[in-house]
């Protein structure tokens, strides 16, 4: 902090708006302004400028959902080749043992139970 005739001088606050290229607009004497350093104080991630774009994202992986999604590219699982933007993939829903037990065409649940 520079000191200009005995007093602090204030600077913009050093928070990057999420989704935005710019600060927030709010003057300070510290890094943040008082709003942006008790979020900061509670725990609230502080964002990042995206990798791709620059603009403020709080994602893990420094990209923000626009940029994200033009990254996600081709998945490989095993040997297998899966374009996730060409379908929804859903994990498989497997029915309680008790629904299972009373099918007599699933052969392995019904020597499960009962």
């Amino acid at each position: 902090m520079s000191m200009n005739n005995g007093q602090r001088k204030e600077m913009p606050c050093n928070w990057l708006l999420v989704g935005e290229i710019r600060f927030c607009k709010n003057l300070t004497q510290e890094q943040y302004c008082a709003s942006h350093a008790f979020k900061i104080r509670k725990g609230v991630i502080i964002p990042q400028p995206c990798k791709g774009c620059k603009r403020g994202t709080k994602s893990s992986v420094q990209l923000c959902v626009q940029c994200e999604q033009e990254d996600i590219g081709t998945i490989y699982v095993s040997e297998f080749e899966l374009d996730p933007l060409a379908d929804f993939y859903y994990p498989a829903l497997i029915p309680p043992l008790s629904i299972l037990a009373s099918r007599s065409d699933i052969p392995y649940y019904s020597r499960l139970c009962c």
